[in-house]
Order: structure tokens, then C-alpha cells, then sequence
């Protein structure tokens, strides 16, 4: 962790999760797993290691950004964000999903 202020938390979206956690945890703490997401304690200069790690041990990567640390108070706006953000993600896959295999309703 980096002593300037500039240590922050990333959130990291990856699959599989339980891979991409077990990784982490290797080389920073992780904070929690909220709305599929890791959030990492790490400086975000770090960012690109982290992934680079990640991938060349197996996760597919999606999503790695930095996140302001949030206040005590404000910790479960950014657990309710990261479930808003995962629904979302939800939503995109099962339309690649079913645009892909012809799924949907269909007019009789």
C-alpha cells in the first residue's frame, strides 16, 4: 500500500469469481465480494499487475477499475451499486444468450 494517499480499493469483475478471489488473495487483501464483484484493498497503481495476474492464471477478466474508499456510512450504497451493476450484467448476458442460441418469445 502506497503512503502519498493514494491507496484505494478496485472493484474487479471476473470469472469465475471463486478463482479470480483465491487469486487475490494472494497478492492483496480483499475487502469483500458484493454484487459479483471483488473489491481489492490496493493501490490502484497496481491495477494492471493484478490483471495481468489474473488472466494468466485463468480468470476472464470483464471489469477492473478503481472505487473511491467509501465512508462507514456509505458502505452499503456501494454494496447496493454493486448489485444494481449486477443485475445488469445478468440482464446483458441472458440477451447475448438467447440472441446467440434464438431464444426469446416469438410471435405465433
Amino acid at each position: 500500500m502506497s503512503q502519498n494517499g493514494s491507496e484505494g480499493l478496485l472493484l474487479v469483475r471476473a470469472e469465475p469469481l471463486r478463482l479470480a478471489q483465491e487469486i487475490s488473495r494472494t497478492m492483496v487483501d480483499v475487502v469483500r465480494v458484493a454484487g459479483g464483484a471483488l473489491l481489492l484493498d490496493a493501490d490502484p497503481a497496481w491495477a494492471r499487475a493484478i490483471n495481468t495476474v489474473l488472466v494468466k492464471k485463468g480468470a476472464r477478466v470483464s471489469e477492473l477499475r478503481r472505487v473511491s474508499r467509501p465512508q462507514k456510512a456509505g458502505q452499503q450504497r456501494v454494496a447496493r451499486r454493486l448489485d444494481r451493476d449486477e443485475e445488469k450484467w445478468a440482464d446483458l448476458k441472458f440477451l447475448r444468450v438467447t440472441s446467440r442460441t434464438g431464444g426469446g418469445a416469438r410471435a405465433a
